[in-house]
């Protein structure tokens, strides 16, 4: 070699040179290059080259079990079905209440649902120990009760709830719970609230907790604290209720999503006021008595843009259609998107070309019956879609029905998968 080149040595021309090859053993070269190939795979920083999870099913009494069991909830569970002088003795209830508490600090930080369903007046003791629950996301009450007190501090007990449901649920309120609407405190992410048939029952009996435990009670009568609910929640932006009176004014100042059950009205002129933010509505009208209180809440709805209603049963298509739909949707120029129900089992051909501004269509019926609709002459409809829990994209009526749709609009598309085909209308 140059020694003068020897500051600057061009490696690629040393490893090819004939005189520098000859001193190499290539079996011993391949030898050491696989060796320092598994010694760096090996040093690569991973706990685990593979990390597989299996569920474990376990059978008790015919149910079938895939989540954690409590051993302390099982003796709470014998001790409420043991003779009721067991359940007098306050040590073992005490003793199996606090056995839960303890084993749930065990694993609270790995707890992110809770679900509560029928567990009945055995809640309102049972609630307590989960309060320790601090990462909890989703809470589920379903036929169950719990303390006054628990619901109104939902968001110390839970701060990181994000979706609470109550349904069926009895607050049980003792006469040192003087709790008013503004004491109560929701979580700061909180982004869904569903609430139906809550009750308050301050029944005396019901706290001895012993006798609470042995006895089963029920109550009955509601009170509906909606407008209160409203005014204490000003920045609402959706809510779904059961009931909704025209007769009454409500604080809806930032709603801008509205669903509706049972829609009622007695006065000839409602004091329900415009809401002008309402942007989606959904209406059941399965009855065709209740088409004019609909039509009352659609014409104070001016800035709607899209439409779910659940369709009379008892009523032909046409009828619907020439009675509520078209005039409705008429004096509504912004809703460009509607939703809709029906059975046309018994209504043949249905035409719904005549529909104005409308510009995106779901259909809710039954498999075949999605194909009795005809919207070819539908100037403004960019989309349809048709929903039935019976297509399947193998099911060979379904397929035939498809097949017709293709010949029939050739300048649509059309995409099925579960439950759902999905058309589109091509650009001329």
């Amino acid at each position: 070699m140059n020694e003068n080149n020897s500051s600057k040595i061009n490696w690629l021309n040393i490893i090819f040179d004939n005189e520098f090859q000859s001193y190499l053993d290539l079996d011993i070269l391949q030898e050491i290059s696989m060796l320092s190939k598994s010694t760096r795979i090996k040093l690569n920083s991973k706990f685990f080259y593979e990390i597989k999870l299996r569920p474990e099913f376990k059978y008790n009494d015919i149910a079938l079990e895939k989540h954690y069991k409590f051993l302390a909830l099982s003796a709470f569970n014998r001790l409420i079905n043991s003779d009721t002088k067991e359940l007098y003795k306050g040590s073992s209830v005490e003793k199996v209440l606090n056995d839960i508490k303890s084993e749930l600090a065990l694993v609270k930080k790995f707890i992110s649902s809770l679900y509560f369903y029928q567990v009945g007046y055995h809640g309102y003791h049972l609630f307590s120990s989960f309060k320790c629950l601090y990462n909890l996301i989703i809470l589920k009450l379903y036929y169950s009760n719990i303390s006054y007190s628990a619901l109104a501090n939902f968001g110390v007990s839970f701060p990181k709830l994000t979706s609470i449901k109550l349904s069926d649920v009895t607050l049980i309120k003792l006469h040192k719970d003087i709790i008013h609407s503004e004491d109560i405190v929701f979580p700061l992410n909180l982004n869904y609230l569903g609430i139906s048939r809550l009750t308050v029952t301050e029944k005396n009996e019901l706290f001895n907790p012993y006798e609470m435990l042995a006895n089963e009670f029920y109550t009955n009568g509601s009170r509906n604290d909606l407008e209160e609910f409203l005014d204490n929640n000003p920045n609402l932006e959706s809510l779904s209720v059961k009931n909704l009176s025209l007769d009454k004014v409500y604080n809806f100042k930032s709603l801008k999503s509205l669903e509706v059950w049972d829609l009622k009205s007695t006065d000839s002129v409602p004091k329900f006021p415009t809401q002008e933010g309402i942007e989606r509505l959904a209406v059941n009208i399965n009855l065709e008595s209740k088409f004019l209180n609909a039509s009352k809440l659609c014409k104070l709805c001016p800035n709607l843009e899209k439409l779910h209603f659940l369709m009379p049963s008892d009523s032909s298509f046409q009828k619907f259609s020439e009675k509520f739909l078209i005039p409705v949707l008429s004096k509504l120029p912004k809703a460009k998107t509607l939703i809709m129900g029906f059975h046309t089992e018994n209504c043949g051909i249905v035409d719904i070309g005549n529909f104005p501004h409308i510009e995106n269509l779901v259909i809710i019926d039954y498999l075949p019956y999605i194909f009795n609709y005809k919207f070819d002459k539908c100037i403004n409809l960019k989309s349809i879609e048709f929903k039935s829990d019976e297509i399947e994209p193998d099911n060979e009526e379904l397929l035939e029905g498809l097949r017709k749709l293709h010949n029939e609009y050739n300048n649509w598309v059309f995409k099925i998968s579960v439950g759902r085909i999905k058309g589109f209308k091509l650009l001329q």
